[in-house]
């Protein structure tokens, strides 16, 4: 998922040089003339009187979605800061959805040891997948973890460097 210097500007209600300063360490790729940013690294980079405004719902609604839907690739320390500014409510159905989760992978076929010993981490992870994010946000009101977790865990699980390198 990506935004643009305008969604930034739009969803935390800060001038161009503020959005522009925020994003200048944010991940991002060209497109025509529009550079496009990492959803998630600059959702971290939101202060909290932003979030309590509800800039991670508007942000995040904004974003455009990459085709990819599973594959999050190495960002356990952003899915972590991600985490830990999540307003109450927003946690709360976070540590719901990590449950399932956890709870999902337990009953498919994809928890062999490899991904046991992972386990935390994915679940960390899971945070930024597309339709896990909408979720926790309150954007996306049903949610089948159960058809999406043994997916993700797949997809990601020798793709990170987990807990080691954040």
């Amino acid at each position: 998922m990506n935004i643009t210097v305008c969604d930034y500007i739009a969803a935390a209600g800060v001038t161009p040089a503020t959005a522009r300063r925020r994003l200048a360490n944010v991940s991002h790729f060209r497109v025509s003339k529009t550079y496009r940013y990492s959803l998630p690294e600059a959702l971290v980079t939101l202060k909290e009187k932003e979030i309590n405004r509800g800039a991670l719902q508007a942000m995040t609604a904004a974003a455009d979605e990459r085709e990819d839907r599973l594959y999050v690739g190495d960002h356990l320390q952003t899915a972590l800061l991600l985490r830990d500014k999540l307003p109450p409510n927003e946690r709360a159905r976070f540590a719901v959805v990590r449950n399932f989760f956890f709870s999902s992978v337990a009953h498919s076929s994809v928890g062999v040891p490899s991904v046991v010993s992972r386990i935390g981490d994915l679940a960390d992870l899971f945070l930024l997948q597309p339709d896990t994010l909408k979720f926790v946000l309150g954007l996306q009101e049903e949610y089948d973890i159960d058809a999406i977790a043994p997916a993700f865990v797949l997809v990601n699980c020798n793709n990170i460097n987990m807990r080691e390198a954040a």
